[in-house]
């Protein structure tokens, strides 16, 4: 009952802040905090006040979920301050990768089940507009990859999906947002997890015909990007 209530209270709040007009957008966040290292926490909340002011029309549409565990645990609709206030919470809860975690074994669990929360997540994210008229949906993807790479079953089921639902995926890596030089530092044994994680998220957007920015060190140029890609 709870579920179908929340469900009914989703689609209409949806229904009227989808403007008519044909430069509005329907924005899908994708927050993937489970993916997002604790110490990069201050470059996603630089990222998503950007997104709130400089990406965000008041025409939009703003459909926010995020994958950790200290946010609500379900798509909602959301303004441009309640974008805010997510900022202003957003933690990331990623691993923390290091040469004995990796020959411990441990990730061979713990990867996998990171990303089916993920995936989960997402797909949900994505069901708040299947079969609905909704305008121009767009995907946004922020998250900084999953270590299993671009052929991993996430992937694969994401992008599926996206396309049965012909809705583009604009990936944003938010370690380099705002980062003026110089690239997050990796030791050779973790090097093979990040850069699968970076193809994941090129993958995701090239086979959505989306729009990949893993590199967003200009943060109003990124933006600047991601709206012509949308209204385009």
């Amino acid at each position: 009952m709870a579920a179908a209530l929340r469900a009914f209270v989703l689609v209409a709040c949806l229904a009227p802040q989808i403007a008519d007009t044909q430069t509005s957008v329907t924005w899908l966040i994708l927050v993937d905090d489970l993916h997002i290292s604790f110490v990069e926490s201050g470059r996603l909340r630089t990222l998503l006040r950007a997104i709130g002011t400089d990406l965000i029309l008041g025409s939009d549409t703003i459909v926010l979920r995020m994958t950790g565990p200290t946010n609500p645990p379900e798509a909602r609709v959301v303004d441009r301050e309640g974008l805010r206030q997510a900022g202003l919470r957003a933690t990331g809860n990623a691993l923390k990768l290091t040469a004995e975690l990796i020959q411990s074994g441990v990730l061979s669990d713990e990867v996998p089940l990171r990303e089916r929360r993920a995936q989960d997540a997402t797909l949900e994210l994505l069901s708040t507009v299947a079969g609905r008229n909704v305008t121009r949906p767009v995907l946004v993807f922020i998250s900084s990859g999953w270590p299993l790479g671009p052929k991993s079953a996430g992937v694969e089921t994401l992008v599926a999906r996206a396309r049965s639902l012909n809705i583009p995926i604009v990936t944003i890596d938010p370690r380099y947002a705002g980062r003026d030089s110089g690239d997050p530092l990796y030791d050779s044994a973790t090097s093979e997890f990040v850069y699968a994680a970076e193809a994941s998220l090129q993958a995701l957007a090239d086979q959505t015909s989306g729009l990949a920015l893993l590199a967003p060190r200009y943060v109003p140029y990124a933006m600047d990007r991601a709206n012509a890609f949308a209204r385009r």
